[in-house]
């Protein structure tokens, strides 16, 4: 598996360095900081400080959103569109499926947190 590192640099939390697959997909920050990254059937998630998590596993993520209240939406694309979801984990972890049968390229919330956690640079 191919691996890049990348440097994330945000607004007030520094920089982040994150080493990813060349399968890595879509990204969203929560306002904490933390970096949340699809990468093959899972979404890892990447503290201030660098540390590495596995945040949710056997899914197939292609995007990902944080709404207003910190609530982490993924859309989680399968073999057909039938069986294509979004999904909702809260911030203590509890995931619910929002909708079924639907496969979306990406979503974005207005006003949610991604608006106000824009990479400032993103270096390969």
């Amino acid at each position: 598996m191919n691996k890049k590192f990348v440097a994330l640099t945000l607004a007030s939390v520094g920089t982040i360095l994150v080493s990813i697959s060349a399968q890595a997909g879509a990204l969203a920050i929560d306002a904490a900081g933390n970096l949340f990254l699809s990468d093959g059937h899972s979404i890892f998630k990447y503290a201030p400080d660098g540390t590495k998590s596995t945040f949710a596993a056997g899914l197939s993520p292609l995007g990902l959103c944080f709404d207003g209240e910190g609530n982490l939406f993924v859309v989680d694309s399968a073999v057909t569109e039938a069986k294509s979801s979004i999904l909702k984990f809260t911030p203590d972890g509890k995931k619910s499926t929002v909708a079924k049968g639907i496969s979306p390229d990406g979503m974005a919330f207005e006003g949610g947190l991604g608006a106000q956690r824009i990479p400032e640079r993103i270096e390969p």
